[in-house]
């Protein structure tokens, strides 16, 4: 897609992986959005608003019940002294699975909001959409593509307080979830912090061997591609193409020891 002029930088999404997916596809949030329902995967289901994060309470931010939220903070000096705004984002515990079968690990193709930045931007890339017409419009309508990724995720209808229970019991249900991969004996491997700039917490990285494989199952809001394992070399390859460029899940990898 090419922008006016005016409005802003070109945007390129026509080559290799980064091509638009049909999959992931996102718009800015409107008016046309209040009211309306997520997909449902049983007819049954109850019905769940499209529009999931609400205000928080006590602090100026917004929060969704499925374990995200983001509040605005402020930094002070040794003396007390308000320095700077940022936002700090919260999660809930959460997992990255590193799933071994022999000398193959298991990945996913995940829909995910992400593209290639515009031809032509600089250190004002966001002041010039924000400046631009339509420059957010635009910037929205260029993003959609799979990507490969580990399965990851937060299990909010988890039941409990043992942090580690609650870490394999999300490992496992991702990981089945997301790519039908049935997990043996786990462990933690360490963690992870996306950014430590915004994230308040690291998430936590389960190694497992992969005992057998199922048809996958994801909730019907969630968008997915193929699976398939890899070996390392294959690996370096899909990093190499600009196919696999999840932080997550590059520092995962680091951590079980896996070289590629």
């Amino acid at each position: 897609m090419s922008s006016p002029a005016h409005v802003g930088p070109e945007y390129n999404t026509s080559k290799g992986d980064w091509k638009m997916s049909e999959k992931q596809r996102i718009v800015l949030l409107g008016d046309e959005h209040k009211g309306m329902m997520k997909p449902k995967k049983k007819p049954e289901d109850p019905d769940v608003p499209v529009i999931g994060w609400q205000p928080t309470a006590g602090a100026q931010g917004s929060y969704n019940p499925m374990g995200f939220g983001i509040v605005q903070v402020v930094h002070l000096n040794g003396e007390g002294q308000a320095l700077y705004d940022q936002p700090l984002i919260v999660e809930s515990p959460g997992s990255i699975v590193i799933c071994r079968l022999g000398g193959k690990i298991g990945l996913v193709q995940v829909g995910r909001p992400n593209g290639p930045r515009p031809k032509g931007v600089g250190s004002d890339y966001v002041a010039q959409l924000d400046s631009c017409r339509q420059g957010w419009y635009l910037m929205a309508q260029s993003m959609g593509c799979l990507l490969w990724e580990a399965p990851r995720g937060l299990a909010p209808d988890l039941d409990g307080s043992n942090l580690e229970s609650l870490i394999f019991g999300t490992a496992k249900l991702e990981a089945e979830e997301e790519a039908g991969f049935v997990l043996g004996r786990k462990r933690i491997a360490g963690q992870v912090n996306a950014n430590t700039t915004f994230f308040a917490h690291a998430q936590y990285v389960v190694e497992s061997e992969i005992r057998r494989m199922v048809e996958p199952k994801p909730e019907a809001t969630e968008s997915f591609g193929k699976v398939k394992l890899f070996t390392p070399t294959q690996i370096r390859e899909l990093v190499t193409e600009g196919k696999l460029v999840c932080g997550l899940t590059l520092a995962a990898l680091a951590l079980c020891g896996i070289h590629f």
